[in-house]
Parts: C-alpha cells; structure tokens; sequence
C-alpha cells in the first residue's frame, strides 16, 4: 500500500477551502464597488453642481446694480415679447440672443433652483441638451426666461397686465437615464414650492397642477395670459421616458423675502469618496495575494 505524503494533502486541503473564501470576498467587493460607484458618480455631479453655483454667485458679487437690472430687464423685455407672439414651438429665430441672456459666466449658466421638498439645489442652464442634464437642469428655449411676468406685482401677487403671461419649462426629462442630475420630482404634491435664484433675485412658484402626458402633448406649456407660470419637467416615476411628468407652479411671494440661498460650496465631502476606494484598494490586494498564493502552490 503507497504511503500517503502527509505534507501534500494539508497544502491541497488548505488551498481548496481559500481558493472558496477569497472567491466569495473578491464577489461580494466587486459587488460592493458596482453598488457604490453610481452613489458616488451622483455625488461627484453634485459637488461639481455646486461649484457652478458657487462660480456664478461670486461672479455676481462682482457686478453693479446697474448691470443687475439690465440683464432683468433684458429678460422680463423677451417674456413679454413671448406673451404677446405665443410660445412658438420650432427653432429659434435669433439664437445667439437668447444665448446672450443672463449669460453672465458665458457658460450658458442663467441662475439655479432649491427645491426643499427633495432636498436639492442645482444650476439652469440655457437649453435641455443631454449635457447640460449632467450639470443641472435645462432651461427650454422655446420658453420664457426664469425671471416671470414683467407685470407682475410682488405686493398684489399677481399679474397686473392681462396681456402680460409668463410660462418658463426648467426640464430634467431625458431619454437617457444616465444624464439626469437628479430625479424625485414625482415625490412633489400640490402645495409644495420651490426657489429660483436669477441675478441676486428669487422667484417663489407653489405647485398648483401635477400632470402625465405624451411628449407630443405641449398645450400644457403654453403661456396662459394673466398667469406667472414655472412648470418643471421630468420623467415618470417608472423611469421611462413613454411619458412626461409635469410638475407646475404659480408664482407667490417668497417666504424669506429676497435673499438667495448660498449652497454649501462642498455638498460632497472626500469622505464619500473613502469607501469606494477602499473597495478598489481591498479587491486589488486580495487579487494580488490569490495570484502569489497560485504561484506558490
């Protein structure tokens, strides 16, 4: 009968049994890591959100009251223009002046909006492009400038002007899920309210009408006469894009009076950053030890 070598089998037992254990680890790490790189992708597009914001407060900081009110005025002049031709839904007769307006960084960042409800604050930029979804939220064009009616009188809360009517669209809607900055919109009710801060001024609009349509169906985006309207597109709560939430809000007086919000300039800290790279770090080194166990044995 052939003898058994006593220091081989240990050494094949030994390295089945971790051969298991290490495969197990290395699965539940890469899971761990496929978990946690959307969480911090989102945070880094928030960081990178709030930078733009802090970019484009200082740069007002640095201007005159004289250039606040041109730059207003330049918009309140294109929304009334707008109310009395009609939201025109086709491409844009002068472009480069509506690029022009409330450009103050030359970015195409115009302002941004804090919505309380889902705790979120980002930067409105000119246009809804898929890159511009990846930075914040997209102004249509098409639309009135998020600065309201030129009529409208804080202290009557109300259009003055029955001719004079206001309809901004800000949209997060897109095709691609990945784009999105944010989603939640369709946590929003009726009675909720959100913030736009354009030019050192804050523009306070109540959700009054909460709707579902086919992309096709743009009558709700029209201006109403009378009416200071900000209507915030996005997707479904399905996640699909068959259809288009439509959240929209009438404007009230502000809360707080006109103070803008100064967003935190580091909404994300390094130290979301500290468990996906450790993952990496942890996974790497397991691989490395699998790799010099495999040439040992």
């Amino acid at each position: 009968m052939k003898k058994r070598n006593k220091d081989t089998a240990p050494v094949q037992n030994w390295s089945r049994k971790n051969w298991i254990i290490l495969a197990v680890i290395g699965m539940l790490l890469i899971g761990s890591a496929v978990f946690l790189y959307p969480r911090f992708t989102e945070k880094q597009n928030s960081s990178r959100a709030s930078n733009a914001i802090s970019s484009y407060n200082e740069a007002l900081s640095k201007m005159s009251e004289e250039d606040y009110e041109r730059e207003i005025n330049r918009a309140l002049t294109y929304n009334r223009r707008m109310a009395d031709t009609g939201i025109e839904w086709k491409e844009l007769e002068d472009p480069d002046e509506y690029a022009s307006i409330l450009n103050i960084i030359g970015d195409g960042l115009m302002g941004y909006m804090k919505i309380d409800k889902i705790d979120v604050t980002v930067p409105i930029y000119h246009t809804a492009k898929d890159d511009v979804l990846r930075n914040g939220i997209g102004h249509l064009e098409n639309t009135s400038f998020p600065v309201g009616a030129k009529s409208y009188d804080s202290n009557e809360e109300r259009v003055m002007d029955p001719r004079d009517g206001s309809q901004c669209v800000l949209s997060t809607y897109s095709e691609k899920t990945d784009t999105k900055l944010f989603s939640g919109l369709d946590r929003m009710n009726e009675g909720d309210a959100f913030s736009i801060y354009i030019m050192g001024e804050t523009f306070t609009y109540q959700v009054d009408q909460i709707r579902v349509v086919a992309p096709s169906d743009i009558e709700e985006l029209n201006i109403v006469r009378g009416a200071d309207y900000c209507t915030l597109m996005g997707n479904t709560s399905d996640g699909g894009n068959a259809h288009i939430l439509l959240v929209r809000g009438i404007r009230v007086n502000n809360p707080q009076g006109d103070a803008s919000v100064m967003p935190d300039a580091e909404l994300v800290k390094n130290i979301f950053a500290i468990p996906f790279i450790a993952v990496l770090i942890i996974l790497i080194l397991i691989l490395t030890y699998i790799f010099r166990i495999r040439k040992i044995y």
